[in-house]
């Protein structure tokens, strides 16, 4: 769809082209001057607004005699459109032929024929005051002279009535205020003219009633500028006011937040317009341009209303209207007038220009315009730097510069700061000020203007403006004081070349950072001088100079071919020349940036407005950083067999990241330089051929030489930390090197080896036996022999690598059956010696018992404290002497000795701690009847059974205190039965409870636990027996025995 511009659409009036014709706007006086307003060009640029119609209909009534309303004011700020309407209204009361031409329908309800029209301007200052003007413009004047004659007086009513009449008469007040405060200064006795003025004006009002066909119409003065004069002149004003409200019916005659004021501006700027069919198709075109950046910006407002928005403001955007709105109530700010001089002006600039202008915005104003920049003064007066600076100044400022180095030359950054401008002029107390991005693009965006181009244009004046800000409330305006920019700015000139250079390091220490570490050291060597390069062992040395690949320092140079002794480990990081001084440029901005970060955190807190916007600028600059190093640092310059090499870095993102150290990498990778640890292994037999070439001088050489030459031998690979040791442990583990006595060997004899030992699983004790597990090297069978040296033609061959033996000697033989490996010597295997004792008290003392590995060994013991090797070799269980204090054991086997064990007799003691030992017990008689008293429980349904068995074998045995418990298939089928301390049970009464429960289990194999507290044994004899079954700690048992217990 095509869609014409505003040159192609529109013709401007007169009034846009010429200068002269700007302040020719009509005062009231001229009501009475036909050369100086000419009624059919006034009417022929007349818009008659709803609050105008309202205006006329019902005055027109009043002087038709059929209204009882007959005072109005006009409720507008100054520049309103108050003064047009009462020179509309006057010169359509006055002439009927006129009102007939002008607007037939108001004519015919208008019958009142042609009335008087009275007019005062204050800024005149009539020899009879107002009542006398008023009356000699009647024709009267002699009704009223007596209240001029003999001085000033204020008029009353029947004087009014008097001079007024019944005839139709209209009269016309405006710019009151001007002649209030000249009047408040004219003494008149103890008065003065202005409480002498509005006493008249007041006596005019209640005068009303009685004048049917008088209309008097006002304009108001709560917004007025005079308004805030002295306090005295506020007084009057107030006074004044006080009579419109309690007299007059108040009329707007402009709506500012409607369509009215564009239909005002369109008449007087514009002789033609285009067809409504071709504003729709304009109106549609920016709908689908705004749905088009509603899928890459959050747009405000719905696309579809702007239709509605451009036919009410059309040729201007419908943006004005909100833009306007921020700033209408600034003192001093004639709304309609201010305006019209604004709008006209933009328009001029539009038409003028040769873009492509679709709908008239602020952003066509020309700031360089000197006419232009005062209008915008008058709105605000205080942006004077903040425009010359950074938006508009004949070409130097900011903005006008960033337009004119895009190919072509554009004006979108310029459009968004005279937009930002202009949303920016409000004084009010809380002022909303600026626009949010997404609304600066909904403000400018056109057919032909894209939305990257507002954002770009945007991004350009937030990182560089001196006076633009941005708000918590996101929205970006302009301030009339210096922002952060500024003073980074001033700060980045006044640094030394020295500290730029300390910045450049810095910053290039984080962007090159070895964060992997694959291939050079994290240490580099920035913009060094010779003297500060080293070379560190097994680690390559990244040095970054400003110097182009093509023409490296001769002196460096130099030092790297001929005197560095490990040259191999130099790689170099060049620069392109031509961007130089972009990087130091970004390095300088970034050092600035961190110096005023510090000091605005230190001023203002983190919360503060400025400390964000230095947050966003910190981001946004270490962003241009990091493109300058992109563009500066192309190529790597790198050692080769003979020289050296230089190749381009491929300068690749990764999710908007630039990794030096993974760029380097890969070009140096994808030049055969660097071998990346993942290709070590994949290119193994590669290496190992090179290193047996490059590395060796001889068939044996330590390892720290073959370091050594890794990094004087520019032929040779890089690789990862540690790739060369992984090299030469592979190839060892592969048979194909061989690392002995701190040396590599390449070529070697090979002898086959086994090794051999006991895997830690199981228990030895428990089987008896040890699991050995095999190692052999150049070898595929092993042979074994428990009784010597194998033979391999008679001898047992080990199946698989795991040999499982009671022995104390196993002799373990490798063979190699290729033959390609030497077989070496046996290797005898010693079985570890290992005694486990264990100490328990029966009832016939205590009792030492030993485990020993291998079983072959014997066990060695003494019981007074004596070494072990001294003492007598003792069976498995062996009785320990009363009174010992220290048990000592020892295997022995083949005359090889295991580790000597000891162990401490541990004696009960008085008060269970650490005091003297309690007295032995008496001897347990075995004929006697004992009482214990120490709680047995079973582990599990047999033992339980077990228990009950073996009291009913023992004589005369009773239970006192105790427990059963039964479980059956659930945790919920259980049954228990307890029995107190006092309660004497047999083992048959027991027994039976115990079937009884179980038999209830509702289960053929419950789960049984027993429990019992204390035992009552005939004989000391029996309970030796029981306690010998279950293991009963006698010295830990509280037994008592006697005849009677």
């Amino acid at each position: 769809m095509s869609v014409l511009n505003v040159r192609q659409a529109c013709k401007v009036s007169a009034l846009v082209k010429r200068d002269d014709l700007v302040d020719q706007i009509a005062n009231l006086e001229d009501l009475n001057d036909p050369k100086k307003l000419d009624a059919g060009e006034f009417f022929r640029r007349n818009h008659f607004t709803e609050g105008l119609k309202r205006l006329l209909q019902t005055g027109f009534a009043r002087l038709s005699g059929k209204s009882d309303t007959g005072a109005f004011y006009l409720s507008q700020s100054m520049g309103g459109g108050k003064t047009h309407s009462l020179i509309t209204m006057g010169l359509l009361a006055r002439d009927e032929a006129l009102r007939q031409r002008i607007d037939p329908k108001l004519a015919e309800t208008a019958k009142f024929g042609s009335a008087k029209v009275v007019v005062f301007n204050g800024h005149q200052n009539p020899r009879h005051f107002l009542w006398g003007h008023i009356a000699e413009q009647l024709g009267r004047a002699d009704k009223m002279s007596r209240f001029w004659q003999n001085g000033a007086d204020a008029p009353g009513i029947d004087d009014w009535i008097a001079t007024i009449g019944d005839e139709p008469v209209l009269i016309l007040l405006d710019e009151l205020p001007s002649y209030l405060q000249m009047a408040a200064g004219r003494t008149v006795g103890e008065s003065t003219l202005a409480d002498l003025t509005i006493g008249g004006l007041e006596r005019l009002f209640n005068a009303l009633p009685k004048l049917p066909k008088a209309c008097v119409v006002v304009t108001n003065l709560k917004d007025d500028i005079y308004a805030q004069g002295s306090g005295k002149l506020r007084t009057l004003i107030d006074d004044l006011t006080k009579q419109y409200d309690k007299f007059a019916t108040a009329i707007t005659p402009v709506q500012q937040n409607s369509g009215e004021v564009f239909q005002i501006i369109r008449k007087k700027l514009f002789d033609q317009l285009p067809s409504n069919d071709v504003v729709e198709d304009l109106a549609q075109s920016y709908v689908d341009v705004l749905n088009s950046a509603k899928k890459i910006d959050s747009i405000a407002s719905v696309p579809e209303t702007f239709i509605s928005r451009v036919r009410e403001t059309y040729p201007f955007h419908p943006s004005i209207r909100d833009i306007v709105a921020r700033f209408k109530e600034n003192p001093g700010y004639q709304q309609t007038r201010a305006l019209i001089r604004i709008l006209r002006l933009a328009a001029r600039n539009a038409m003028e220009s040769s873009e492509n202008t679709f709908l008239i915005g602020l952003q066509h104003l020309d700031l360089n315009d000197i006419g232009t920049l005062e209008e915008v003064r008058k709105i605000n007066p205080h942006f004077s730097n903040a425009i010359a600076k950074d938006v508009a100044d004949q070409g130097n400022a900011l903005a006008e510069r960033i337009d004119a180095n895009i190919e072509p030359p554009a004006s979108t950054t310029q459009a968004v700061a005279k937009l930002i401008l202009m949303s920016s002029l409000s004084l009010a107390k809380e002022p909303l000020r600026g626009l949010r991005e997404n609304e600066i693009v909904e403000n400018l965006v056109d057919p032909l203007l894209k939305v990257s181009e507002i954002k770009k244009a945007i991004g350009e004046l937030a990182g560089q403006c001196w006076y633009l800000f941005r708000g918590t409330d996101e929205r970006i305006y302009f301030g009339q004081t210096a922002n952060v920019t500024a003073e980074i700015t001033d700060t980045a000139r006044s640094l030394a070349e020295e500290v730029v250079d300390a910045e450049l390091r810095e910053k290039m220490k984080v962007v090159f950072a070895a964060k992997t570490g694959q291939l050079y050291d994290s240490d580099m060597a920035i913009l060094p001088s010779l003297d500060e390069i080293t070379t560190p062992d097994d680690k390559i040395r990244l040095v970054i100079l400003e110097r182009p690949s093509h023409d490296l320092p001769p002196a460096f140079v130099d030092w790297w071919t001929n005197h560095c002794e490990r040259p191999n480990q130099i790689l170099v990081l060049s620069v392109d020349h031509n961007a130089v001084g972009t990087l130091r440029a970004a390095a300088r901005q970034m050092k600035a940036i961190s110096i005023v970060e510090k000091a605005v955190l230190q001023r203002t807190g983190k919360d503060s407005t400025q400390f964000r916007e230095v947050e966003t600028i910190v981001s946004r600059a270490a962003n241009q950083f990091t493109s300058a190093v992109r563009d500066s640092f192309k190529t790597v310059v790198f050692p080769v067999g003979k020289g050296h090499r230089a190749a381009d870095l491929k300068m690749e993102f990764k999710d908007n990241n630039y990794d030096g150290e993974q760029q380097i990498m890969t070009v140096l990778a994808e030049r055969g330089k660097f071998i990346s640890s993942a290709e070590i292994d994949k290119k193994f037999d590669t290496l190992r051929s090179y290193a047996e070439d490059d590395l060796f001088d001889a068939d044996a050489v330590p390892v720290a030489d073959l370091k050594r030459k890794a990094g004087a031998r520019t032929s040779w690979y890089w690789l990862p930390p540690g790739g060369l040791d992984h090299l030469i442990k592979t190839s060892v583990a592969r048979k194909l090197w061989r690392e002995h006595g701190g040396l590599v060997y390449k070529t070697f004899e090979r002898v086959t080896s086994v090794t051999a030992r006991v895997e830690p699983a199981g228990d030895a004790h428990v089987r008896g036996t040890y699991i050995l597990s095999l190692s052999s090297e150049d070898a595929d069978t092993i042979y074994v022999s428990e009784t010597g040296v194998p033979d391999p033609a008679r001898s047992e061959k080990v199946s698989g690598r795991q040999y499982e033996t009671a022995a104390a000697t196993v002799w373990f033989m490798a063979v190699d059956s290729t033959g390609k490996a030497a077989t070496g010597p046996a290797y005898p295997w010693y079985a570890p010696i290992d005694v486990k004792p264990t100490l328990n008290s029966s009832s016939s003392g205590m009792k030492l018992s030993v485990s020993v590995m291998p079983r072959s060994a014997v066990v060695l013991a003494t019981f007074d404290g004596s070494p072990a090797r001294e003492g007598a070799e003792i069976t498995t269980e062996t009785k320990v002497p009363p009174g010992t204090e220290m048990v000592r054991v020892i295997g022995n086997v083949d005359g090889r000795y295991g580790q000597e064990i000891s162990i401490v007799v541990q004696r009960p003691r008085r008060g269970g701690g650490g005091g003297e030992p309690v007295p032995a017990k008496p001897e347990l008689q075995d004929g006697l009847p004992v009482f214990v008293n120490y709680v047995v429980e079973s582990k599990s349904t047999p033992q339980a059974y077990e228990i009950i068995e073996a009291i009913k074998a023992a004589t005369g045995s009773l239970v006192k205190g105790g427990r059963i418990e039964v479980m059956g298939g659930s945790e919920h089928d259980f049954l228990a039965a307890t029995f107190g301390d006092t309660i004497a049970l047999d083992s048959e009464t027991i027994e039976t409870l115990v079937r009884t429960l179980a038999g209830k289990a509702g289960t053929l194999d419950p789960t049984v636990t027993l429990q019992i507290n204390s035992i009552r044994f005939g004989t000391g004899r029996d309970f030796k027996n029981f306690a010998d079954k279950f293991a009963i700690d006698f010295e830990k048992a509280n037994w008592s025995q006697g005849p009677d217990v």
